[in-house]
């Protein structure tokens, strides 16, 4: 499915738009000027500090019920960039390369 998708992205530039989380953490204001102009959406400041607007008149507002609530009252952040590295057992990626290294390559990360 995900394979599928980024074919769709490629057969269909104009109404999709690939954003990696990497980049968009390292780099938020360039990857938000980039997908506002995609979305032919004029640029605001407020974007780059969604946790300013959470529970605010005409902000974002936030259930205590969801499991990231703590997560997204946060400034955008680069801590878990390579989390996710470590978590992977060595041996399910050692067995299942050939199956996922293409997806990994597709996807800019090897």
């Amino acid at each position: 499915p995900l394979f599928r998708s980024l074919e769709l992205c490629r057969e269909r530039p104009t109404r999709c738009y690939p954003l990696r989380y990497e980049d968009l953490v390292r780099y938020p204001k360039r990857e938000m000027v980039r997908l506002l102009e995609f979305l032919d959406v004029r640029w605001n400041e407020t974007v780059l500090h969604h946790e300013k607007t959470i529970g605010q008149k005409g902000g974002a507002s936030l259930s205590k019920l969801e499991p990231s609530f703590t997560q997204v009252q946060e400034p955008v952040h680069t801590r878990a960039v390579d989390g996710w590295r470590a978590s992977v057992p060595r041996d399910m990626t050692q067995s299942k390369m050939a199956y996922i290294a293409p997806l990994l390559r597709t996807l800019g990360y090897v």
